[in-house]
């Protein structure tokens, strides 16, 4: 034991070491001396960006401090977003929406309706006066406000935007690269297709316009960086390859999302399994609830009563029961031999006489 459990709440330490603990509705960092680095003084704090600041709420407004709890962008803004990769993050100032930069600096002045990220061209969304428009970094109008909806420009320079009721994609200088033509559209995924939707079913075109999936679709999504996109299709839904391919024809309970292992969480009727990449049944649906599979190559699942841990192959690997403690119960963990492997006996023993 390296830092006995003593908090109401914690969470994983990240890159800078330190890590997030609340209790009583205050929030601090710990370093992992479980040393207070930060004290809990803050009505709201935030996760450490990849700047090296955090989100604080004091007094009803918001600002930034840095991992030595020093406020290095005062809490005075109605609120402010998450720094982008450009070192701007958009904050709200009277009912306006302008950018500062990591220092707190008014970079462009709060003027607009609404605002989006900046893209990895340089541009963000605005909206004034009911239409939108996008700018560069110095709050220069890039492209006039004219259009009913936009999306963020993709990796390939396009953004999806209406017209005239129509959706079609615009460049970086807004010359309209694909006409005002579909019903409704998404953005570009890394695969090179976006969703699109032409008399009420939906399919996918590439970069040039073409349709590479027809449009046969009841509903449709952008693609994941697994490569597989959620549709609808007669009543049923599953998952797609580029290639308009089904995999996984199952009705999922939730968005898919593949571990590092390479599975899938499903259910089908009342029970849960996993699935790979291929829509393959790995494991199967055996389970009344089940999560996805984490980092350690393990899954939590609950089968006929029992709350268990499994690995890969299905195989209950750790096991967790109740157990009295103190005042109340504690989860205790097994291995599959009975064996409790966390709390260990002796700090099990210490624990529960300090919560009687």
């Amino acid at each position: 034991m390296i830092i006995p459990p003593k908090f109401w709440d914690a969470e994983d330490f990240s890159d800078n070491g330190l890590a997030r603990i609340g209790g009583n509705g205050k929030y601090a960092y710990i370093n992992t001396k479980s040393e207070v680095i930060i004290p809990p003084k803050f009505e709201k704090i935030g996760d450490f960006s990849s700047k090296g600041l955090a989100l604080i709420k004091e007094n009803g407004k918001y600002g930034y401090i840095n991992t030595q709890g020093e406020i290095v962008i005062p809490p005075k803004f109605e609120y402010i977003s998450n720094f982008a990769e450009n070192g701007l993050a958009w904050i709200i100032e009277k009912d306006k929406v302008g950018y500062i930069n990591t220092k707190g600096r008014m970079v462009i002045p709060p003027k607009f309706g609404s605002v989006g990220d900046f893209a990895t061209n340089g541009l963000a969304w605005f909206w004034k006066n009911w239409e939108f428009g996008y700018i560069n970094t110095k709050g220069e109008v890039a492209i006039p406000a004219k259009f009913g909806r936009v999306g963020d420009f993709a990796t390939n320079g396009l953004a999806w935007v209406m017209k005239n009721e129509k959706f079609g994609y615009i460049d970086a200088k807004g010359k309209m690269a694909i006409p005002p033509k579909f019903d409704d559209a998404g953005d570009f995924s890394t695969n090179g297709l976006a969703m699109v939707s032409e008399s009420e079913k939906y399919g996918y075109i590439n970069a040039k316009g073409e349709m590479e999936i027809m449009p046969r679709f009841d509903a449709a999504g952008d693609f994941d960086a697994n490569g597989f996109a959620v549709v609808t299709e007669n009543n049923k839904t599953g998952y797609i390859t580029s290639k308009g391919t089904m995999v996984i024809p199952w009705n999922p309970s939730h968005l898919l999302k593949f571990a590092a292992n390479g599975l899938a969480l499903f259910k089908e009727e009342r029970y849960y399994g996993y699935i790979n990449t291929k829509g393959e049944v790995v494991i199967p649906p055996r389970f009344d609830a089940a999560d996805d599979f984490a980092n350690n190559g393990l899954a939590r699942v609950l089968e006929n009563g029992k709350d268990n841990y499994i690995n890969s192959k299905g195989d209950t690997v750790v096991t967790i029961v109740r157990q009295a403690c103190g005042s109340g119960d504690i989860e205790v963990l097994k291995n599959a031999l009975g064996k409790p492997i966390w709390p260990v006996p002796e700090i099990l023993r210490d624990y529960c006489m300090m919560d009687q």
